[in-house]
């Protein structure tokens, strides 16, 4: 594949990729890359800290000419006191 062709595919996942993180970062609380759902329902760790559990997805090109959806599991500690502020 000539360089000209990796671009396209390379802009066509990037594409999709954004596309694919728009509805979430609608109803989910983006950082960074990931998604947490700040409803109040996370783990409390003390000292006004909990632990929120949201996930990270990216869309990937294959070696066997397949976009591939990767969803994985994220933890994020955040300060309970500042409605959901990362630390």
């Amino acid at each position: 594949m000539g360089k000209q062709n990796e671009k396209v595919v390379q802009d066509a996942v990037q594409g999709l990729d954004i596309i694919m993180r728009q509805i979430p970062s609608y109803q989910f609380t983006p950082v960074g890359r990931s998604f947490f759902p700040l409803n109040g329902l996370g783990r409390p760790l003390g000292e006004g800290c909990e632990v929120q559990f949201g996930f990270y997805q990216s869309i990937r090109h294959s070696e066997w000419k397949a976009m591939l959806v990767n969803i994985d599991g994220k933890e994020g500690w955040f300060d309970a006191s500042v409605n959901g502020t990362l630390t």
